[in-house]
């Protein structure tokens, strides 16, 4: 008997009719080459000075952020020095950059954040006219006008953020000799933002006749250049160009307001994704938030302005989200949805006709986002929804395993599972085959993860004890011992006499257990590939061959004659 072209178990399938190179145990193995293989073991790269129950980890440049809670994080897309990122799960979503995260330069306190986007002031500007001094009486009104203010965040060099403005002010008629003095600038105390600077904004009539907002200078710089932001540390703006002759109002006006309608996301939203061009959604209540192109922090939603809505409702509550192929599959608790579209106002939405509710993880893949349902894992693609293991477990086999708490990672072309809070997990090669090799981490427990896609490599948050410590995985060059497991069920045998194994013995020996009929051999120590007998004298109908060790297997014969361990013999 010649077992060749490994692969891992089935549990879906009974013992007795599975083929003899499927596996009923296969643990730290890997079969992608048809081969038995080792996996390494993972190698610890930082201990985490957090203190608490750790949940989530990111790597921030070069530096790792953790989490007391599960959180989604999104890079902030083009180029991006600062390698700032936004995140939802821990408290009011946030944004920071790697110099912020580490700013407090405590790393059991990584990462220092702030909130991401900003809620627009909610009282209007005060406004007074007087004479410019020394000059001359009121002359006759030649314009009439109205001003707005808005916040700005700083967040680095690079990036600030704008809030919505505040109601305007009541119009105001500009007689000639009259200066403008605003105030009420209100600065919001405990938002969690960085708010530095104010910007005001005027109405100006267009060419059409309609009045829009206008950013107004706050004067020139050194250079001689017009600036527009105002420090929070002033208390009032005075709207006079006094380089004019005679001075008015400042007519340099800068850019139209852009923000009106913009909201930021509320403090409950989570599962922060990013769609395409720019375009950010995440998940708040029974909707889908979808953001402003290239403005990470802006999400209309109907709030400040009924006419600029990019929220989307469903019939069912959203648990996640994966962008895929410039759609945006949402997961909920019953069949999946589409959004699609380049517009975040005018996105179409599609209800899929398959009842398969997401009831964790999601994972993107080149053939479609897989996700766990009640029944299996299944693969979306934005047009179909398909079962991908019903071959391998059965409804209950599946449930057992506890997929609300499954975490996925595509890697190597190999779907990478691991059940939060456990010790264990599994590897699935669901393009080729519908086998699974076993995952056992031994003493660590598994709590999350990142998959650092430019180096090809994964990192694991593991718990060792009471410490909380990132792994890399496969990156030790020390290698796991694996155990791979065959079964064969005949009606009344002989054992046979003579093991050999064909491989690589480099890394160490393996250790075969056969059980025979329930009752288990003593261990064979096997060194080499040269024959080894096997115990005499017994027969069988159910036999387990068990090898466990660090010896990367090419085939296993099984005979009764020498002749019967060598490929030859079999061609």
């Amino acid at each position: 008997m010649r077992i060749t072209n490994f692969k891992g178990t089935m549990p879906r399938t009974p013992d007795k009719k599975l083929p003899n190179n499927i596996a009923i145990t296969a643990i730290n193995c890997n079969t992608s080459d048809g081969q038995l293989n080792p996996i390494k073991e993972p190698l610890s790269t930082q201990l985490l000075a957090k203190a608490g129950a750790l949940r989530s980890i990111f790597r921030c440049g070069s530096t790792w952020l953790s989490w007391l809670f599960e959180t989604d994080v999104v890079k902030a897309e083009g180029i991006n020095t600062d390698n700032r990122i936004y995140y939802t799960g821990d408290g009011y979503p946030k944004v920071t950059d790697e110099t912020i995260a580490t700013s407090g330069g405590v790393p059991s306190a990584y990462p220092t954040a702030y909130r991401l986007g900003i809620a627009s002031p909610i009282e209007a500007l005060t406004v007074a006219t007087d004479k410019i001094d020394g000059g001359e009486d009121f002359g006759a009104v030649y314009t009439t006008v109205s001003y707005t203010y808005t916040l700005i965040s700083f967040i680095n060099a690079n990036y600030s953020e704008e809030s919505a403005p505040a109601p305007p002010t009541p119009a105001v008629d500009i007689k000639g000799n009259m200066k403008v003095t605003l105030s009420n600038f209100v600065l919001p105390i405990g938002t969690g933002n960085n708010i530095l600077f104010y910007r005001v904004y005027r109405t100006a009539t267009t060419t059409s006749g309609s009045a829009i907002f206008q950013l107004v200078p706050t004067g020139r710089d050194g250079s001689g250049n017009f600036t527009y932001d105002m420090p929070v540390a002033q208390t009032t703006f005075e709207d006079l160009d006094v380089e004019s002759v005679p001075q008015a109002l400042y007519q340099n006006l800068s850019e139209q307001i852009s923000t009106e309608g913009w909201d930021n996301l509320p403090d409950t939203a989570f599962g922060i994704t990013q769609y395409q061009n720019g375009i950010l959604a995440a998940i708040y209540d029974q909707s889908v938030l979808i953001s402003k192109a290239f403005f990470p922090y802006a999400f209309p939603r109907g709030i400040n302005d009924v006419t600029i809505d990019y929220s989307y409702d469903f019939e069912y509550y959203p648990r996640k989200i994966a962008s895929f192929r410039d759609m945006l599959i949402v997961g909920t608790d019953a069949n999946p949805y589409v959004l699609t579209g380049s517009d975040p106002a005018f996105l179409s939405k599609s209800k899929l006709p398959f009842n398969e509710a997401c009831v964790g993880d999601m994972i993107v893949t080149e053939i479609g986002v897989i996700y766990p349902s009640r029944d299996g894992l299944v693969v979306c693609d934005g047009v179909t929804v398909a079962p991908v293991t019903t071959d391998t477990w059965t409804k209950e086999q599946w449930q057992a395993l506890g997929p609300a708490n499954l975490k996925m990672f595509y890697y190597k072309d190999r779907l990478l599972g691991f059940f939060k809070g456990t010790t264990t997990g599994f590897s699935y090669d669901f393009k080729r085959s519908k086998t699974i090799e076993t995952i056992s981490l031994d003493e660590f427990i598994f709590y999350g993860g990142q998959l650092i896609e430019e180096e090809s490599k994964l990192y694991l948050l593991l718990k060792d004890d009471t410490l909380y410590y990132v792994y890399e995985w496969e990156g030790s060059s020390s290698i796991k011992d694996q155990t791979w497991e065959g079964y064969i069920h005949v009606k009344d045998r002989a054992l046979e006499s003579l093991v050999r194994i064909e491989g690589d013995f480099t890394n160490g020996t393996m250790d075969l257990i056969l059980t025979v009929d329930g009752v288990a051999l003593d261990p064979i120590t096997i060194l080499d590939d040269d024959p080894q007998y096997l115990p005499f004298g017994y027969r069988y109908k159910d036999l387990q061959y068990s090898f466990t060790g660090k010896t990367l297997i090419d085939d296993i014969y099984i005979g009764n004659s020498r002749g019967e361990l060598y490929e030859g013999y079999y061609e």
